[in-house]
């Protein structure tokens, strides 16, 4: 990482902007100038980030001129930015007045949860990144990278922008390396009990070979992280989980099967390999496309199930219908040569179909679709009912408890919660960004935003984040203060843009 005075004197050699320092800290109209000129070759440098990160601005400014500038084309290096959101948060000691646009008389969140963008990334901001497996890969196809969850990711490549890939995967198919994410087994024959011990869901009720998204909780009736948890044959569970808390997760599932074994004399076995890469292909054209390359069969393969196939022959994969933007696809787990082997394959016989894609479409992507980020748009301080993803909880469950939190969750699902997550769509101007707070039409605060982003499809701003339940209901009018101007919106329903999921066992049309 750079040092405050090395990037200060870079800043000056490489953007070519006049800049002010005032504590150590980068301040002035020098931001607003070094994020046009930012870009992926000179670092985009952290002041390219932030407009006024003196000691004694708002930690709200920080936060979201940091995250605004990592959701361009242009800015793409946030570490040294996160240095200046971690000194922003010194300086504001956390305070609720500070915290991002979160005042101490909104009675929304608690202090420990009022920065989730800094929660999620702090613990990576000293740490030297590391490399997906496939990192030359990526960068031999023109790869832009950027950090994400201590990775350096692509965020997007040279043949396509953002909005391109994006509109892309909406009508062709983009392939995402995610090999970032977790991959962890499990094998016993009481690992659906285990489980349920964890997670919120009824595990017991999936059949083989079929999964489900859950949220692992902690005793307060926080989300720690969600996750898909697959049943596969033989007492053996397949579980994929974020880059994010992987550390935090793979601790507490080899921790507790440890407590399971001893206190039930079961021998459940668990393990995370290292060398575990994971394909994302998304897009309506998925199945007809990559059928010719599988030994089995995609069209008859509902939503969220599974199969073990032989891929171009001779690679074994764990083939799971699912994705993260609202389109049909499939994920395909294999060792990382595998990985390469395929997608040098795929993309040298398909390449007018399918393009590599980056963190960049899959978030606009995956908000468009109303998914959540873990750790921006839920936290250890935010129930499932108050983050709308009740519906992970089974029937079953919602009788029985027996998961971390459950008293708390359980009750939440009878009393109405102060806040809940909710879907705004605001029209010209700026668009909200994480952290903006949101205000009703009298201008009293009600809310803030988690996640926002233009959207490729509807042409209007879309975004996500927790209000006042009172002021939950659709089509209820609020605003936004952006740059000083207000900026009128509405709570919307959610997804955005209808999923296309194949939801039953119905098979499909297979085209000639």
């Amino acid at each position: 990482m750079y040092s405050v005075s090395r990037m200060y004197k870079k800043a000056i050699s490489v953007l070519g902007v006049s800049v002010r320092k005032s504590s150590g800290l980068f301040i002035g109209n020098a931001g607003s100038i070094a994020l046009r000129r930012a870009t992926p070759s000179n670092g985009g440098l952290a002041v390219a980030a932030l407009y006024r990160p003196s000691e004694d601005c708002s930690f709200s400014t920080a936060a979201n001129t940091c995250t605004r500038a990592s959701q361009t084309d242009r800015s793409v290096m946030m570490t040294t930015s996160l240095m200046y959101l971690q000194r922003a948060a010194t300086s504001c000691k956390y305070s609720t007045s500070s915290g991002l646009g979160i005042t101490s008389n909104s009675g929304l969140i608690p202090n420990e949860s009022l920065c989730p963008f800094l929660q999620k990334y702090r613990s990576y901001s000293d740490a030297p990144l590391k490399d997906l497996a496939l990192h030359d890969f990526h960068a031999e196809r023109g790869a832009k990278f950027g950090e994400f969850a201590g990775y350096r990711m692509p965020l997007y490549y040279s043949d396509l922008t953002i909005t391109e890939s994006h509109l892309h995967t909406r009508s062709q198919i983009s392939v995402f390396d995610v090999s970032h994410m977790r991959q962890m087994f499990l094998k016993g024959k009481n690992c659906g009990k285990f489980l349920e011990t964890l997670v919120v869901s009824d595990l017991q009720s999936l059949e083989s070979d079929q999964g489900t998204l859950t949220l692992l909780t902690n005793e307060n009736g926080g989300i720690i992280d969600d996750m898909i948890i697959t049943k596969c044959y033989n007492d053996e569970w397949y579980i994929v989980s974020n880059a994010a808390y992987a550390d935090k997760v793979v601790n507490i599932f080899q921790t507790k099967v440890n407590e399971w074994n001893k206190t039930n004399g079961d021998n459940v076995t668990f393990d995370a390999p290292p060398d575990k890469a994971l394909l994302a292909f998304q897009g309506p054209k998925c199945a007809e496309t990559l059928q010719i390359y599988v030994e089995g069969s995609l069209f008859n393969l509902p939503f969220m199930h599974s199969l073990e196939a032989y891929v171009i022959v001779n690679i074994h994969a764990r083939i799971n219908r699912a994705g993260y933007t609202g389109e049909d696809g499939f994920e395909m787990s294999m060792t990382s040569y595998e990985a390469k082997m395929l997608l040098e394959y795929i993309l040298n016989n398909d390449s007018d179909i399918i393009k590599c894609a980056g963190l960049g479409a899959r978030d606009t992507l995956r908000l468009e679709a109303g998914l959540c980020l873990s750790g921006t748009d839920f936290n250890e301080s935010i129930t499932p009912i108050e983050a709308s993803l009740a519906w992970t909880i089974g029937e079953r469950r919602r009788k029985e408890g027996g998961f971390p939190g459950a008293d708390i969750i359980l009750r939440q699902l009878q009393e109405k919660p102060k806040k809940k997550r909710v879907g705004f769509i605001s029209s010209g101007g700026a668009c909200p960004r994480s952290g903006e707070k949101i205000f009703d039409s009298d201008g009293k605060e009600i809310g803030y935003i988690t996640s926002g982003c233009p959207s490729p499809c509807l042409k209007q701003n879309i975004g996500m984040g927790y209000i006042h339940s009172d002021y939950a209901k659709i089509g209820t009018p609020v605003e936004f203060r952006m740059h000083n101007k207000k900026v009128t919106g509405t709570v919307s329903k959610m997804p955005f843009v209808p999923h296309k999921y194949k939801q039953d066992n119905k098979p499909e049309k297979q085209k000639a």
